[in-house]
């Protein structure tokens, strides 16, 4: 039931400039509504979700997921290309609910890549920004281990909720 509003985009051919596509979309029903069976009115309703998923961890899903799959590498991997890639998920809050708990953060910086989550809850608002560097398309072999561990980490900050609770204001 998702539904694409808008979407915008720089030149794709203008190439001595990054290529930014915007796509807003809604989406009904996207988050989890716990209600407590108990008619406690103390007892609030609570709102679970996970961020919205972007192929392997922060990286698209044919950036490195292929590459990293090994538990051990002989070879060194060649991306053939350095690349950026960076998202921004800006979500709106329902009325009546505070954020109570988000991902948590992650900053990983390597000799040939580097990657960055942060989730902020403000106002009426949770924003996830995440970005991938491959600073070099070649990753030694030695470097391997760093490259699973970090999109391991990032897969696992996909996995982790934002909670959000009924009966509060948002700050």
């Amino acid at each position: 039931d998702a539904h694409l509003d808008t979407v915008a985009m720089t030149d794709p051919h203008d190439l001595s400039q990054p290529l930014v596509v915007k796509l807003h979309f809604t989406v009904p029903g996207f988050a989890t509504v716990l209600v407590p069976k108990s008619k406690i009115s103390n007892l609030k309703s609570t709102i679970r979700f996970t961020l919205p998923k972007a192929g392997n961890g922060m990286l698209t899903a044919s950036a490195l997921s292929w590459a990293s799959t090994l538990p051990t590498r002989k070879y060194d991997i060649d991306m053939h290309t350095t690349s950026t890639w960076h998202m921004v998920h800006d979500m709106v809050l329902p009325k009546g609910f505070k954020t109570v708990l988000v991902p948590d953060s992650l900053t990983q910086i390597y000799g040939k890549f580097e990657g960055k989550s942060t989730t902020v809850a403000k106002g009426n608002r949770v924003t996830n920004e995440a970005w991938f560097r491959l600073k070099d398309p070649l990753v030694p072999v030695a470097q391997y281990p760093d490259l699973r561990n970090l999109l391991a980490a990032t897969e696992e900050i996909e996995r982790q909720h934002v909670m959000l609770k009924s009966g509060g204001q948002n700050d």
